[in-house]
């Protein structure tokens, strides 16, 4: 079996594990994918949001769980699909995110093997920078990923294809409209303003590129990792996935 392959084996998960996703291009996709892995396994998983996000479909392969406070927790189920996290439903066919203490509460139960948390909002776009008072991470994350869309580049850095274009701009000391490369994904990635921005001290900081399609964004890709992976980086590893497929995990790059 070729243990690269799979998420956790990728991403070094060493249960337990309370994860913070942020970024673009994915993100919600491999929070659900993570679970989904955790759960075959036999571990005891869940999933929370700190921002908004869309309520589950049913082939997520979740149960949304509405709590308020501790009161509300419920059992850790060893059955059935693994709770999503979250504080309330709103219009447009979302859930608004819990406090970060909160979900730190749910982890410090030792209910769960691993907790995934969605830590900030994208727009659906491939690639974004964080706003002001983003991103929302729960203070006993252990590993902190930056998910990057793969299909950002070659696009102008602007609102269409960028969520907040300026902050991202101003982060790799860039222009607006000026077209997404490797080389400005990686100083987005690497500016404390930044998606580094909110690691904690004490966490383990990965890179997933995703949309990774063909051989050529492969190789891409593997250019971009090496940049990014620079000697005084935050990030200790780069996975390149395409998580919309049989091989989710295409290659691991560490430092």
């Amino acid at each position: 079996m070729n243990l690269k392959a799979h998420l956790l084996e990728a991403f070094e998960v060493d249960t337990p594990e309370l994860i913070t996703l942020v970024g673009g291009g994915g993100k919600t996709t491999l929070m659900y994918a993570l679970l989904r892995e955790a759960r075959a396994r036999g571990l005891k998983a869940a999933a929370a949001t700190t921002t908004k996000l869309f309520e589950p479909a049913p082939e997520d392969g979740v149960e949304l769980c509405l709590i308020e406070g501790r009161e509300d927790f419920p059992p850790c189920l060893e059955c059935g699909p693994p709770p999503l996290f979250a504080a309330e439903r709103i219009p447009g066919g979302k859930v608004s995110g819990l406090a970060p203490e909160l979900i730190d509460e749910i982890y410090g139960t030792g209910d769960y093997d691993l907790i995934v948390v969605e830590g900030d909002g994208s727009r659906r776009m491939p690639l974004k920078a964080p706003g002001e008072n983003e991103p929302v991470v729960p203070f006993m994350t252990s590993l902190f990923i930056a998910v990057v869309g793969l299909s950002a580049l070659g696009n102008p850095l602007d609102e269409e294809h960028v969520f907040r274009p300026r902050l991202a701009a101003k982060a790799a000391g860039v222009k607006i409209g000026d077209t997404v490369t490797a080389d400005i994904i990686s100083a987005l990635l690497n500016a404390p303003s930044g998606l580094s921005k909110g690691i904690p001290d004490y966490a383990r900081g990965m890179v997933a590129l995703n949309q990774c399609d063909t051989d050529e964004e492969l190789s891409e890709a593997q250019s971009l990792a090496k940049n990014v992976l620079s000697p005084s980086s935050r990030w200790e590893g780069v996975a390149i996935l395409k998580l919309k497929g049989d091989t989710p995990v295409k290659k691991v790059i560490h430092k």
